[in-house]
């Protein structure tokens, strides 16, 4: 077995811990999430021109296919990424296992893909049939791919982590955008999918200098599989919980619901995509420091501290200002997504936080307890938005999405008190009650009637601004010490996070 040994020399102190893994960390984590705060804002921009030009229509095709490839990406959910980055050692015969599982794995949903073809044929056409196909047989760059990138994050490679996420997914909405601006319609979406997953294979593999060496074994592949059988039952439902609305809607209720729904959760989820790499940083860090109680608490609160603020702060406006924020955003022919967008909020306050319970879960190796809540979620979504579908509702099947997120944050926090010494109560009491008095706020300034319809396009801005407000009032002081703590860690290498 060749050991590989990519930390800087002199990095380490004794008994192999790293002197200054806080300040690596700080640094990693300000960078992607530079890099990808950047690279969010302008697909945001990206996303809003794409709608304007494409849709509802065009775009619930492409998102009705598009969560049928994800769901029979099922069979590629073994997180073995995760599981690279989660295992104590490092080896090529580790990375080479991990490689042939992928590159199976791809194999079969490419098998899948092709197999479902001609039912998409019968029942939405020959292009929902095309889309499929060329979606299933380019996952398969972007399965293999989570090896040589794991091997960079491994590493703290963060600068080229961050400059490979700007190239991979700015360059095809580029190319997206072209795409649609020259009347390629839903096609312009389904090449931009397969572009970010070749591009990301290129640059992922010619940036870690990982290279397939033929060093599998069955050793690796039993241990790589200790850690991915259960992570494949919580992934596999993960992907229900975010496809099967899309998959539910298009079906009973038609293209045009599926793509409101769509965008919808493209508001939602802007914070979770805003989060991934303060996620994927922090899977690092605390699987490095699984074994230290205070410093997996410690890092493990302070991210959660920040996240909990932000992620309310965006969750508050879609829940008062659903409309108006449609209408700005996206354009009028949008806004009837509002009611499923009120809805969507909750998850949108909600499912950041429950994404890093499963971090720290899955840093101390338990991901059996994920399992078991991704079971509790699957009881609750699968008959709740087939039901709600069924009955004609894209409201409700947003309303059963963000039941079946706070369900899984709840149970959550419960199954994992023992991994964190964590204070919900500091992190929550705060935040919740500025939500309230904003909505108190807003309820008192509506009944009062003196809302301009001329000023519509302020809404958002006045909801958020009102709830920040009330934030610094509140928690000022304890936000600069913070952030004070966290330049002292950035500045000085201290080893407390």
């Amino acid at each position: 077995m060749s050991n590989l040994d990519d930390e800087p020399a002199g990095s380490r102190g004794e008994g192999g811990a790293d002197p200054a893994l806080g300040r690596r960390f700080l640094i990693g984590t300000f960078l992607l999430g530079a890099g990808n705060s950047a690279v969010s804002a302008f697909n945001l921009v990206v996303g809003i021109l794409l709608a304007r030009l494409l849709g509802p229509e065009e775009f619930g095709l492409f998102a009705f296919v598009f969560g049928i490839n994800e769901l029979i990406s099922i069979v590629a959910g073994f997180s073995l990424g995760s599981a690279l980055i989660q295992a104590r050692e490092e080896s090529q015969e580790l990375y080479d296992t991990a490689f042939v599982m992928s590159f199976g794995l791809g194999l079969v949903m490419i098998a899948v893909g092709f197999a479902l073809s001609p039912v998409l044929l019968s029942q939405r056409g020959p292009e929902a049939a095309a889309f499929l196909i060329v979606l299933s047989s380019s996952r398969i760059f972007r399965i293999t791919a989570q090896v040589p990138r794991a091997k960079l994050e491994r590493t703290l490679r963060y600068d080229v982590v961050t400059r490979n996420t700007v190239l991979e997914t700015s360059v095809p909405n580029i190319f997206a955008l072209g795409l649609a601006w020259w009347g390629f319609g839903a096609w312009a979406l389904v090449l931009r999918d397969a572009a970010v997953s070749v591009l990301t294979f290129v640059l992922e593999s010619l940036s870690s200098q990982y290279w397939f060496r033929r060093e599998w074994s069955r050793d690796a592949y039993a241990r790589l599989m200790t850690f991915a059988k259960p992570m494949f039952v919580a992934r596999s439902i993960d992907i229900l919980v975010e496809r099967v609305d899309r998959v539910a809607v298009g079906a009973f209720l038609g293209n045009a619901a599926a793509g409101l729904l769509d965008r919808g959760r493209f508001l939602a989820d802007m914070g979770l995509y805003v989060m991934r790499p303060v996620e994927r940083a922090s899977l690092n860090l605390l699987s490095r420091v699984q074994d230290d109680a205070y410093r997996s608490s410690r890092s493990y609160s302070l991210v959660n501290f920040f996240l909990v603020r932000m992620t309310f702060a965006g969750a508050i406006v879609l829940f008062l200002a659903p409309e108006s924020t449609l209408r700005l955003l996206l354009g009028q022919e949008w806004v009837a997504a509002a009611p499923a967008l009120r809805w969507l909020a909750v998850h949108a306050a909600i499912y950041p936080i429950y994404s890093m319970v499963k971090v720290l879960v899955i840093a101390r190796n338990k991901v059996g307890r994920i399992a078991r809540i991704s079971a509790v979620q699957a009881v609750i979504l699968i008959p709740g938005t087939l039901t709600a579908a069924y009955l004609g509702s894209a409201a409700d099947v947003a309303a059963v999405v963000a039941l079946t997120t706070c369900v899984g944050a709840l149970l959550g926090t419960v199954w994992s008190r023992d991994l964190a010494a964590v204070s919900y109560r500091q992190l929550f009491g705060t935040p919740l009650l500025c939500a309230a008095v904003t909505v108190a706020l807003f309820a008192a300034w509506r009944a009062e009637g003196i809302e301009p319809a001329n000023l519509w396009f302020v809404e958002p801005f006045a909801v958020g601004g009102i709830f920040v407000m009330l934030i610094g009032l509140l928690e000022g002081r304890v936000i600069l010490a913070e952030f004070r703590y966290l330049r002292t860690q950035f500045v000085g290498g201290a080893t407390s996070v």
